[in-house]
C-alpha cells in the first residue's frame, strides 16, 4: 500500500496492536516468539502467536521495528487463531489507527 505521497506504508508494533485490538505487550511477546521461532525455522503462519519479522527499522536516535503494511494485512487475514480483515486504503488505515490512539489516550 502506498500513502498519499506514493511512499510505502510502514506500521509500528503499536499500530499493529491497535489494528488487531490486542495490547502492545501481547504484540511484543509475539515478536519475541517470532524471533525465537526464526532460529528454529518456523514461519508466522505455522504457529499461533507469531508475527512476521520486521522488514524495516525506523528512527534516528533509537530505532524501532517496522513492517510493510501489506505484509501485516496479509498475515492478519491468514492468522490461524483469529483472522482479521484490516483496512485496504491508506485513508481508512490512518483513520482506524488515529481513532484507536485517541481511545487509548482517553483511557489514561
Amino acid at each position: 500500500m502506498l500513502d498519499e505521497n506514493g511512499q510505502t506504508v510502514l506500521v509500528s508494533l503499536h499500530d499493529i496492536a491497535r489494528l488487531l485490538g490486542v495490547s502492545y505487550e501481547s504484540m511484543r511477546q509475539y515478536l519475541v516468539r517470532s524471533r525465537r521461532a526464526a532460529l528454529d525455522v518456523q514461519t508466522a503462519s505455522e504457529s499461533r502467536g507469531l508475527i512476521p519479522l520486521p522488514t524495516h527499522s525506523v528512527g534516528v536516535l533509537t530505532t524501532k521495528p517496522a513492517w510493510d503494511y501489506d505484509t501485516i494485512r496479509n498475515w492478519a487475514a491468514r492468522r490461524p487463531h483469529r483472522p482479521v480483515e484490516l483496512p485496504t486504503s491508506w485513508q481508512e488505515l490512518k483513520e482506524t489507527v488515529d481513532k484507536a490512539a485517541k481511545t487509548e489516550s482517553s483511557k489514561q
